[in-house]
């Protein structure tokens, strides 16, 4: 192997190849706030026919997304119902309370399942005791699972019969798109807003875009700029997000069929067990307990070996996340790595 660091913390640790930087060298830029870079109307025209949707907002980042889109769809003193694990409830530092005044509600399984029994155990009492549920939060792949389109309609189904709105964190959407064959605009029609990351599997920089309809366009605009998201000559970040649309989406198949040659060899090692199996994206979760490690040894080790990975240090578990700058060669010295290790 190379010196290069091989990581596998996550796909957002994804370089823009030469090509996108060029493509963002010589990007035709204007004033966004006046509706005026032509690199961004591109980009958002492209992803409304991509996902189906009216109106399409270019964004910092897929966080500031989710919460321009709750912000939109609830009023100070909501519910709202999220998975346990959702992006929008862990890892977002608190900010739908925050700037959007709602109560979090946890619910669905840990692939991202949600139940039309769940929900209608959490729905509350209509009495001035309780915060009304008026939205939804839903992923398109959670925890590496891609949701099923079948759940996804049945809820999309109830919630319009109780007047609950949705919300899609579509950060990996094209992930699910490409494993299942099912077009995004398919996902993308079930719910209200749906949130589009492109700095993670797809390779851009940095960038996201929030997807809605004609009647929610206006404040998504003013809570963009509420939260600091508006820029200017922007285009210059957008176009590595509209080259990422055009020409890095089919290499997520790669990126699948790499995790799951990666995972296969995994099973191979005793002391070693795949938590979220059948691996269906470009992630793996894998328990680690019977190797009898702590947490941070077992990441100084393998980064002294030049990789880099994230663990979880309760439950013993690391989250091996495959991405375009991955190849087979340096799984094969990842596997051989941890191969040596478990003989220990």
């Amino acid at each position: 192997m190379n010196n290069q660091t091989i990581d596998l913390r996550s796909d957002t640790v994804t370089q823009p190849c030469k090509e996108m930087r060029k493509s963002m060298a010589e990007a035709i830029v204007g004033d966004d706030m006046y509706g005026e870079d032509p690199t961004i109307n591109q980009l958002q025209q492209l992803i409304c026919e991509i996902t189906g949707k009216e109106e399409a907002l270019f964004v910092p980042t897929a966080s500031m997304a989710n919460q321009i889109a709750i912000k939109t769809l609830t009023v100070l003193g909501d519910a709202i119902a999220v998975l346990e694990h959702a992006h929008v409830y862990r890892f977002e530092s608190g900010a739908a309370p925050v700037f959007s005044g709602v109560t979090l509600l946890q619910i669905g399984d840990i692939n991202g399942c949600i139940s039309i029994n769940e929900l209608q155990k959490i729905i509350p009492p209509d009495d001035q005791h309780y915060p009304p549920l008026t939205l939804l939060c839903m992923e398109n792949t959670h925890n590496g699972q891609v949701v099923p389109l079948d759940n996804i309609a049945a809820v999309s189904d109830f919630c319009k019969g109780q007047g609950i709105k949705m919300h899609l964190d579509g950060a990996r959407i094209f992930n699910a798109s490409v494993a299942t064959g099912i077009p995004v605009k398919d996902y993308a029609k079930h719910f209200d807003t749906v949130t589009i990351c492109l700095s993670k599997g797809l390779g851009a920089p940095a960038g996201a875009l929030i997807c809605s309809s004609n009647s929610n366009i206006k404040k998504i605009h003013r809570f963009r700029k509420m939260m600091g998201g508006a820029m200017r000559q922007a285009g210059i970040i957008a176009a590595g997000g509209l080259y990422a649309l055009k020409n890095n989406v089919s290499h997520l198949n790669k990126d699948h069929e790499l995790a799951k040659y990666l995972a296969t060899e995994i099973k191979k090692i005793k002391k070693l067990k795949i938590i979220n199996d059948p691996i269906e994206t470009n992630m793996i979760f894998v328990s680690y307990e019977k190797l009898q490690i702590e947490n941070d040894v077992f990441q100084k080790h393998m980064s002294s070996k030049g990789i880099e990975i994230s663990c979880d240090d309760a439950k013993k578990i690391t989250r091996l996340v495959v991405h375009r700058d991955i190849n087979i060669q340096q799984i094969d010295y990842l596997l051989e790595n941890l191969n040596l290790l478990a003989q220990q």
